[in-house]
């Protein structure tokens, strides 16, 4: 059975920032895929604006990371939401923690929890520290060899747990996409690849997402000084070579500062800025099952169990059994539009994840690990 997404799920609040430019409110909701609805989480222990900040999910557990302030309070570095007790908390982590007010970066984060942050700016940094979401810890990792300092990159886990980076802003201006960096998460260590084939040209805030192969990143967008021409490109992670794939459907205008993350055959893409919400949807599908061609489209069809468990080599190294406890019950965004800088950022794209108490319930859900054991991979 297919589902089709609605034409307009959401209007986010608009106001007006200091310098006059309009961002959003921060809005944190569940999106049910199926339903077309949204619901919002509790306020409890949020209670103040932010933007720019950063969510990503481990288990049952979401955690918000930094954000700048829209007021004058205090705040911890990384709150937590529990998605079965509908609680905000926040939590004490030891470790060497990043400093305070690094904006603007795109984590990337493996199999087993472990939250990687990279750079991020004011000031432009390039310096790398991760969280340990199970033992919550910080641990700070050597800087040698590593990119320049950077913001807005895109940032891919890797099955050979390496992460890859790519573009992003720096001190100049816009980096180019002829170089790629990949951090081994296990030695610790930096390495430079140079890329060839059909090259982006310089470009930040676009979204980055493994393919399903486990050979390939797809990236979408992102702000260029020039217009797009290709928005798609596909960089083949064993001969770092860049492609433009084949694309039909009804292509959307591009976007930049916005998320996306891959569920079963789909790449999701959520929110951001550059387009038109008459003509476009605020979440966008595009089937990538065919790597000869790929397919913008609006509708969205879960894999069944059936033919899930008969194609087990369709999964990624310890993927599956990193993710076998979880439950989904829909797309959750998490939108901060902010203006620093001139920039405006948009941070989303994350799942809230939930217990079913019943099988008649989980037949109406979204087929997922623990449930339908669909292949879920994070960008």
């Amino acid at each position: 059975m297919a589902y089709t997404l609605p034409p307009t799920p959401i209007s986010p609040i608009t106001v007006k920032s200091k310098r006059g430019l309009s961002q959003h409110d921060a809005i944190i909701r569940r999106y049910n895929i199926f339903r077309k609805d949204f619901y919002k989480l509790p306020k409890k222990f949020i209670n103040e604006s932010k933007k720019t900040f950063v969510l990503l999910i481990h288990r049952h557990t979401l955690f918000l990371y930094g954000g700048e302030s829209l007021g004058n309070q205090t705040r911890e570095l990384v709150n937590t939401f529990d998605a079965q007790h509908n609680i905000w908390s926040a939590p004490k982590i030891t470790g060497d923690p990043p400093p305070q007010g690094k904006n603007f970066m795109f984590p990337a984060i493996d199999y087993n929890g472990g939250f990687y942050t990279f750079g991020g700016s004011f000031p432009y940094v390039n310096d790398m520290h991760v969280l340990d979401t199970i033992n919550l810890s910080w641990k700070k990792f050597s800087s040698i060899g590593a990119p320049s300092v950077r913001d807005g990159y895109g940032a891919v886990f890797l099955p050979t747990k390496q992460i890859i980076y790519m573009g992003g802003f720096g001190p100049n201006g816009l980096l180019p996409m002829n170089e790629v960096y990949l951090f081994d998460t296990i030695n610790n260590l930096w390495d430079t690849k140079t890329t060839d084939g059909n090259i982006p040209t310089e470009r930040a805030a676009f979204s980055a997402v493994l393919g399903l192969d486990g050979q390939s990143v797809i990236i979408f967008g992102g702000d260029s000084a020039i217009p797009l021409v290709e928005k798609l490109y596909v960089l083949d992670v064993n001969k770092f070579k860049w492609s433009v794939p084949g694309i039909s459907g009804k292509i959307p205008a591009s976007r930049s500062f916005h998320r996306a993350l891959v569920v079963g055959n789909y790449m999701v893409v959520t929110f951001g800025t550059g387009y038109v919400r008459e003509n476009d949807n605020d979440i966008l599908l595009l089937d990538i099952s065919n790597k000869d061609g790929f397919v913008w489209t609006t509708s969205f069809v879960p894999p069944s169990l059936t033919s899930q468990s008969q194609s087990p080599t369709s999964q990624l190294p310890n993927q599956s059994s990193s993710h076998s406890n979880i439950n989904v019950i829909g797309v959750a965004i998490g939108i901060s539009i902010g203006v620093i800088g001139g920039i405006a950022l948009t941070v989303g794209g994350f799942f809230l994840y939930k217990q079913y108490k019943n099988r008649k319930e989980r037949s109406k859900a979204i087929p997922t690990p623990g449930n339908e054991r669909i292949n879920i991979k994070y960008s």
